[in-house]
């Protein structure tokens, strides 16, 4: 993760951290991940997705990384981080991400916090039967309807 994440890994810190900044770090994680992995790139621009749109849309990839870098489970701070994402419902109780191998795109509130975000897999995996679009909202009240890209697209290529 880049240097806001690094606050997953502070004790002094996390305490004061909001939900909403924690899952800014999470989406910054997997922002980071799909621009690592030209695969995922190019799967993307077959479907229609430019670079230039992922950099706008905020999009990224969970590609099941972010244990790796969280606290390990067993420590207090682990457990609260993790605690903190469970709680938001971005992190299974088995530990595993809700988004585990989408594509995803988050989409902001007015004041540029993460409010909710839309996961697509591409690719269809025969050994689980998982749904193939993701959506997960943060509590609260919002004004204006949400649009996601990869939602539109999901219905037909997903």
């Amino acid at each position: 993760m880049t240097a806001h994440a690094n606050s997953l890994n502070d004790a002094r810190s996390i305490s004061t951290t909001s939900d909403g900044q924690i899952a800014e770090q999470l989406f910054q994680h997997y922002h980071q991940k799909l621009l690592e992995m030209p695969q995922v790139l190019e799967l993307l621009r077959n479907h229609g997705i430019d670079d230039a749109q992922v950099l706008q849309k905020y999009m990224g990839y969970s590609d099941r990384s972010l244990n790796k870098v969280l606290p390990c489970a067993r420590t207090a701070l682990g457990g609260l981080v993790r605690g903190r994402l469970q709680a938001m419902q971005l992190l299974r109780r088995s530990g595993h991400e809700a988004f585990a191998g989408c594509v995803v795109e988050p989409c902001f509130d007015l004041n540029g916090v993460v409010c909710s975000a839309c996961g697509v897999r591409f690719r269809r995996q025969a050994s689980r039967a998982r749904p193939r679009m993701v959506f997960w909202y943060r509590a609260g009240i919002y004004y204006a309807p949400f649009e996601f890209l990869l939602a539109k697209m999901g219905g037909h290529y997903a």
